[in-house]
Parts: structure tokens; C-alpha cells; sequence
């Protein structure tokens, strides 16, 4: 997060700032995926998410990665990081609406 807080204070870098840190969330979700550690895969899409309101040139690949995120299954988690009633649906939701205002194409 500390990347999107540079884009409005040098906005002349901001794909540049977007993409560092979508490159700590890539690392996030490898990390995840390759050894099954304990953490939420769907905070991954929270960044993905975020880089998608703030990108002017990659919206739609950054919330079409988000929603695949927010789709991943995560129940296992539930105990160890307990998550609001319909979190993840609510997450679907708000992304899709994001990913179709923006005139995203599903591929």
C-alpha cells in the first residue's frame, strides 16, 4: 500500500508506483500457492483491487486479476482469520461492478 500512496504525490510515476506493488502482491499470492502458508489469498485482491481504481492504463487486467482472486476458495482460513459475513461475495460484487463501469471485456 505504501506504493499506492506515492501515485498522488508523483503522479507522473504512477503506473511505475502501481506496478511495484502489484509486484508484492504477486509475491504474496506465490508465496501462498506454492507453500500453503496461513495467510488470505483475497487480501492479495484487496491490492489488486486498489491498483485498479488508481491505474489509468491497466483498470481492467487489474480487476479482472482481483475478481479471480476474490474467487479463490478460502474457508479453511475462516478460524484463523475470522471474515465478515459475505465478505467475499460483497468483494465479487463491488469488483465486477468496478470491472463493468470501466467497459472491461471477461476473457
Amino acid at each position: 500500500m505504501s506504493f499506492f500512496m506515492k501515485v498522488p504525490k508523483d503522479a507522473s510515476h504512477k503506473e511505475e508506483w502501481i506496478r511495484q506493488a502489484i509486484s508484492y502482491y504477486d509475491d504474496y499470492l506465490s508465496v501462498y500457492r506454492e507453500y500453503h502458508v496461513d495467510i488470505v489469498p483475497q487480501y492479495a485482491g484487496v491490492g489488486l483491487e486498489a491498483a485498479g481504481d488508481l491505474s489509468s492504463s491497466e483498470r481492467c487486467l487489474y480487476y479482472g486479476r482481483a475478481l479471480k482472486v476474490f474467487a479463490e476458495p478460502y474457508d479453511k482460513y475462516q478460524k484463523t482469520f475470522p471474515l465478515t459475513p459475505n465478505w467475499k461475495e460483497d468483494s465479487l460484487k463491488r469488483v465486477q461492478e468496478k470491472f463493468d463501469k470501466a467497459g472491461c471485456n471477461a476473457t
